[in-house]
């Protein structure tokens, strides 16, 4: 990925943590910008492009997959971090995760598998603050490949 125009970053749900990813992306520009945004409560991705200035909301889940975003952000409940983030995987797509990154090892591995096989970068966050660095490590092209510390709980 060339690191001479901002990585474009797609934020799929639009909840509370979607606003500290539009920060992070805030304070960085010319680092990373938002391609747009997407959640299947269309009135929700409308408040968070009104308070962001986000100017693209995308009308379906396929759009965002279709879209020409250099990474996802998968901001959405935990049960459904696994299926999403191996539907960017396969899409070609990198994939930022917030925490924990799936719910069961099972999930984990569909993950990290989808990832090896489409030679994309995953990131998994435990603070959203992390999100700036995730996405300029992916800009040069280096390794942000994080997995579970002992810390971290599945739920």
């Amino acid at each position: 990925m060339s690191t001479d125009k901002p990585v474009r970053v797609a934020l799929l749900g639009c909840g509370a943590i979607a606003q500290a990813h539009l920060r992070a992306i805030a304070a960085n520009p010319g680092v990373v910008e938002v391609a747009g945004i997407y959640d299947a409560d269309r009135s929700r991705a409308e408040a968070r492009a009104a308070e962001f200035h986000v100017a693209h909301i995308y009308n379906t889940w396929h759009d965002v997959l279709a879209s020409d975003a250099d990474v996802i952000a998968v901001l959405l409940p935990h049960d459904l971090h696994a299926k999403f983030a191996v539907e960017v995987l396969e899409a070609g797509h990198h994939v930022v995760v917030e925490k924990p990154l799936a719910t069961t090892l099972a999930e984990c591995d569909a993950i990290l598998n989808a990832a090896a096989k489409a030679c994309s970068k995953i990131r998994q966050l435990s603070v959203a603050p992390l999100f700036a660095e995730t996405i300029q490590r992916i800009a040069r092209g280096e390794s942000v490949m994080s997995l579970f510390s002992e810390q971290d709980k599945l739920f």
